[in-house]
């Protein structure tokens, strides 16, 4: 869960073809493709609202207000339930969350079909294809297994696989050892500045997903590589993009 962004600026810009300044890359120099999962695959703003909200109201005996949920988001689901649970209670934050989880996905959390098109294409070209998220294992596992593409991912970064949340790079200096890649042939296509900070971090290519109504990236900056204003540009980048 990440806080959220002004949701009126114009970013859907359908004529803008991807490029910043004069980065050149092609599909073909990428032998890793990295997505992050909410805001990029998923869109899941409300279902985290909802999943906080019956978590909170179960340990807490009130329902927060969508104000006071956005105040304690935090970039892992960890840090949102230790906002407002005591470490004695974290435990029981989990529990709660993983029994909300499943019931609330369906509903609360469509997928971007155009994005989850963009991975089989990744895939269907012979790149690795791994998740970074600041999701846990669980919820990350579930929600790939949901939207059909969990036997197509190579690696998968989850918090309970690293030290530090975004911005720091470690859940994808994972994934560059774990698949054996070169920092400078792996694209990470995120939807935050936490991971456009994480790939610089880890020296990859970065990729500004900009189709989330709560994204906090600008259309310009600076440390994007490539922007796609729609998920239907990213889609036709892994589909037609070639050094040929």
């Amino acid at each position: 869960m990440k806080p959220p962004s002004d949701p009126s600026r114009d970013r859907h810009i359908d004529d803008f073809d991807g490029r910043v300044d004069d980065f050149d890359g092609r599909v073909d120099d990428f032998d890793g493709i990295v997505f992050d999962l909410d805001g990029v695959l998923l869109d899941s703003w409300q279902l985290y609202l909802g999943l906080y909200r019956k978590v909170f109201a179960d340990l807490v005996g009130r329902e927060f207000s969508d104000a006071e949920l956005i105040g304690h988001a935090c970039t892992t689901e960890s840090g949102t339930l230790s906002a407002v649970l005591s470490p004695s209670r974290l435990d029981e934050g989990f529990d709660r969350l993983n029994y909300w989880y499943p019931r609330l996905f369906d509903d609360l959390a469509p997928p971007y079909p155009e994005a989850v098109a963009a991975l089989r294409a990744a895939h269907g070209r012979g790149k690795k294809v791994a998740i970074f998220t600041g999701k846990t294992r669980f919820t990350a596992e579930f929600s790939l297994e949901r939207i059909g593409v969990a036997d197509l991912v190579d690696s998968l970064s989850s918090e309970d696989d690293y030290d530090a949340p975004k911005p720091d790079p470690g859940g994808l200096l994972r994934i560059l050892k774990k698949l054996d890649l070169e920092p400078e042939r792996t694209l990470f296509i995120g939807d935050q500045k936490i991971d456009l900070l994480a790939g610089r971090g880890a020296r990859t290519a970065t990729a500004a997903a900009l189709w989330a109504v709560y994204t906090t990236i600008e259309r310009n900056d600076t440390h994007a590589d490539l922007v796609f204003a729609t998920a239907r540009k990213c889609l036709e980048f892994f589909e037609s993009n070639s050094n040929d």
